[in-house]
């Protein structure tokens, strides 16, 4: 047996743990394609300690592509999407606190994001990605209400005997059971919320909207006015979702949305190719994986170095 694997179990262990370093993660992932049986011990590990990593339909993804468009082939295994994924954090420093302090005598819980979104979950099993320079704290007595400062993405659990609350400034936001973005920056003149499905309810003082699919409230921290708006995109919340949708947008778009979602800066080689057009449906994929798909689509090339992204070629003119 290959030396590299003496110690596969802690391997495992340390990978699903969500403890593997990217060297470690490709490492499992030759030992788990070495043969079925190894194969089968990853799946029997991967069921007891009930992970399930989403892998992208990436067949299905490069039979979106132009016919005529010469496309290497590039196999993705889990372990493979796990691993780009930990490189890409390697590339941006995660830092976040979970600490504890006292005020009035309850003992409250924070969360912080410093360079890259954090993911977690609360207490009652509801899902939180805060992004970029964010925090959300909440009594560690934990009664569905949280206060937030910055932008966080939320998957609400149901529970209609206890609404969910938050409080972003003098805004309090109610819901029941729903995915939806509160962006609530200090230095930003208004608070916005944006419904991606259920309903959400903005309140200030005696004024309230009701929010649903599709729907952004907008509270302004001077005039204390609320107001909706219809949301034309979801894209804006990839920092959170990984989820993005196109039709016909130019590829100048396209990288604005992903220079905001993964923390990265983009520079095109020749200015035209931002106007190249694209239509695309990516969920839930890795950097890399996305940027091989958008750039074989027009003809281009891509290569990452750090947190720079360099686009060249002028295929899509």
């Amino acid at each position: 047996m290959d030396e590299r694997y003496n110690d596969i179990d802690t391997l495992i262990a340390k990978f699903l743990a969500g403890e593997a370093s990217p060297e470690e993660a490709m490492q499992l992932d030759d030992w788990i394609n070495a043969s079925s049986e190894n194969r089968e011990t990853f799946s029997r590990a991967q069921a007891v300690w009930g992970t399930n990593i989403p892998v992208p339909d990436v067949q299905k993804l490069w039979q979106t592509l132009p016919a005529n468009r010469k496309s290497k082939i590039v196999f993705f295994t889990p372990l493979r999407v796990a691993a780009g994924l930990l490189l890409l954090a390697a590339a941006s420093l995660v830092t976040y606190w979970a600490i504890r302090e006292v005020d009035h005598n309850e003992t409250y819980l924070t969360y912080e994001s410093f360079n890259s979104p954090l993911p977690f979950s609360l207490p009652e099993k509801s899902a939180v990605t805060l992004n970029r320079a964010s925090s959300l704290r909440h009594a560690q007595n934990f009664t569905r209400q949280v206060f937030l400062s910055g932008e966080a993405y939320f998957d609400i659990t149901p529970d209609p005997q206890s609404p969910f609350t938050i409080i972003a400034d003098d805004l309090e936001i109610r819901v029941l059971g729903t995915a939806f973005d509160v962006s609530a920056y200090k230095p930003d003149s208004t608070i916005r919320v944006q419904v991606v499905h259920g309903k959400v309810q903005m309140k200030h003082e005696g004024d309230s909207i009701l929010l649903l699919a599709g729907d952004q409230g907008i509270f302004n921290k001077q005039t204390k006015n609320l107001r909706i708006v219809k949301t034309r995109t979801h894209n804006n919340l990839g920092y959170a979702t990984h989820a993005f949708s196109y039709t016909d947008k130019p590829l100048a778009e396209i990288l604005n949305d992903l220079s905001a979602a993964y923390g990265v800066a983009f520079e095109v080689e020749i200015s035209a190719v931002k106007g190249c057009r694209l239509t695309g449906d990516y969920q839930r994929m890795t950097l890399p994986l996305l940027l091989e798909v958008i750039t074989k689509s027009l003809d281009l090339t891509y290569t990452i170095n750090g947190n720079r992204v360099y686009i060249s070629g002028d295929g899509c003119l």
